[in-house]
């Protein structure tokens, strides 16, 4: 399974992960850092967790997925959990 192919399969347990950080994490604030952290743990527990059924490999599998995991984090929060605040901005 090539990395990129592996990385849209986490897609659906990454945002399920933020669902959970989000209600364990619902009467913290500012603690977006945290949620985060236990998505990127998580994440990386799932690909190491592949040794089981897998001929090694993933420390490098997670070198090419990680960074784009990390990334897309922020964005899914943001559409998946949006801030019931409105902004106001000056016009």
């Amino acid at each position: 399974m090539g990395w990129l192919s592996l990385l849209v399969q986490l897609l659906p347990a990454v945002m399920g992960v933020m669902s959970v950080a989000e209600k364990v994490f619902s009467d913290k604030p500012k603690s977006g850092a945290k949620k985060k952290e236990m998505v990127v743990d998580t994440a990386r527990i799932i690909v190491n967790a592949m040794g089981a059924v897998s001929t090694g490999g993933q420390r490098d599998t997670w070198e090419k997925i990680g960074g784009s995991i990390i990334d897309l984090i922020d964005p899914l929060a943001g559409m998946l959990f949006p801030h019931s605040e409105k902004v106001e901005r000056d016009m």
